[in-house]
């Protein structure tokens, strides 16, 4: 009897236990979370502005073949480069709260490529980490600009050979003009390199400098002399100054321009072979000395906040050891002579150029944006007032006087 009683205490304790581990199991499952599923790579997002030069074509390869050896995927957005550089600069960095931009901006990415002379800005900015991180020192491709002359045009002139100093120059302009051959000396105020491309190779052609270890060298007699000759130009109506100064001067309507390198392909496709050509720029009379260029740098920028720094980071490596193989095909300048630019008659006169003149680099490092913004208020003021016919007006002295007014300006920029 005690033994039955006993045996059903026994049966009823068990029942209570296995009841008990069942609600427990039941418990710790419903709290338990399901394994999370593993996350899919994102797309790296590459934001640039070399399509128009690069060709569709070399980027296809490019991605493709990355996306080929690493199993990762490339987003690529295509802007031109007033939109790069406009979207860009006016993002804001990540704010100390740890808030980041805004995800709806079209100008994000985790890798952009960029015009070298952005470099110093956009770091500063905290918008990106510089082309170091990448071990990049020097631009991936590079282009110059060279001065093209009317070959035709000049021969209607009576001229057999292109201008070799400012006076020539501006003798065989003013022959052209009153010939009714357009505009001579072709410049566009719309473009976004302008001072790059129209201006300041006025003064590195003459061995002048306009910065240099940082600080501004404005006041030089080069910038006053390069100054002047370009009022004079405006003041005598040697200058067209509205845009699209290439197709201008492909259809004929003005006999000089300097303009890029790699631009001599579409000149030759619209004029013909001889019909045009390319030099150095013509230089002060008096000037027998070293000329400048400044040459024009693609580069790449890691930014700050993407969120798969190594992924990238292979990318990048990818495109700094891959991209300079194609300098030739885009017409950048090789680091070695190549056949295109030894054996044709157009690109081995750039050649010369780019070995028998020196690279200037003059506002690496600088607040670039604000100096040019300066040095493009003055100018303008300088050309409008040119333009006034005024008997009592003395370009040599008011040349003089804007570039004392830059040199000003620049040095309490910098201060």
């Amino acid at each position: 009897m005690v033994n039955a009683e006993i045996k059903a205490h026994v049966d009823k304790l068990l029942i209570v236990l296995a009841v008990s581990l069942i609600l427990v199991g039941l418990v710790q499952l419903r709290g338990r979370r399901a394994p999370a599923a593993e996350e899919a790579p994102q797309d790296i997002v590459f934001v640039h502005f070399w399509e128009d030069i690069l060709g569709a074509e070399i980027l296809e390869e490019l991605i493709g073949d990355f996306q080929t050896l690493t199993g990762l995927r490339v987003e690529v957005q295509s802007r031109s480069y007033e939109e790069l550089l406009t979207g860009l600069f006016s993002l804001s960095p990540a704010s100390p709260e740890g808030e980041t931009l805004g995800e709806e901006s079209p100008f994000l990415g985790d890798i952009f490529g960029l015009d070298s002379l952005w470099v110093p800005d956009l770091v500063a900015g905290g918008l990106i980490d510089g082309p170091w991180t990448l071990g990049l020192g020097e631009p991936l491709l590079s282009f110059i600009n060279v001065f093209y002359y009317n070959i035709e045009l000049l021969s209607q002139g009576g001229f057999i050979n292109p201008p070799k100093t400012r006076s020539e120059l501006i003798s065989q302009a003013r022959r052209l003009k009153e010939l009714g051959l357009g505009s001579p000396i072709l410049i566009d105020q719309r473009n976004p390199s302008f001072l790059h491309e129209d201006i300041f190779p006025w003064i590195w052609a003459a061995g002048g400098r306009l910065f240099q270890d940082e600080r501004p060298l404005a006041a030089s007699r080069q910038v006053q002399e390069g100054l002047g000759f370009l009022a004079a130009l405006k003041q005598e109506g040697l200058m067209g100054s509205g845009g699209g100064k290439a197709e201008e001067f492909m259809a004929r309507r003005g006999a000089f321009m300097i303009a890029p390198a790699r631009y001599i392909d579409q000149v030759r496709a619209r004029l013909g072979e001889d019909a045009f050509s390319v030099s150095t720029l013509p230089v002060p009379d008096t000037y027998n000395g070293w000329s400048y260029y400044n040459s024009t740098g693609w580069t790449l920028g890691i930014a700050a906040a993407s969120s798969q720094r190594e992924e990238v980071i292979n990318f990048g490596n990818f495109l700094a050891q891959r991209l300079p193989l194609y300098a030739e095909q885009v017409r950048a300048m090789p680091n070695t002579n190549t056949p295109l630019f030894n054996q044709d008659p157009h690109y081995s006169k750039v050649w010369d150029i780019f070995i028998s003149s020196g690279e200037t680099r003059d506002f690496e490092g600088l607040p670039w944006i604000e100096i040019e913004g300066i040095f493009r208020e003055e100018l303008q003021a300088l050309l409008e007032r040119a333009s006034i016919e005024d008997p009592e007006y003395d370009l040599t002295r008011e040349a003089a006087s804007i570039s004392s007014e830059i040199q000003r300006r620049w040095t309490a920029l910098l201060e």
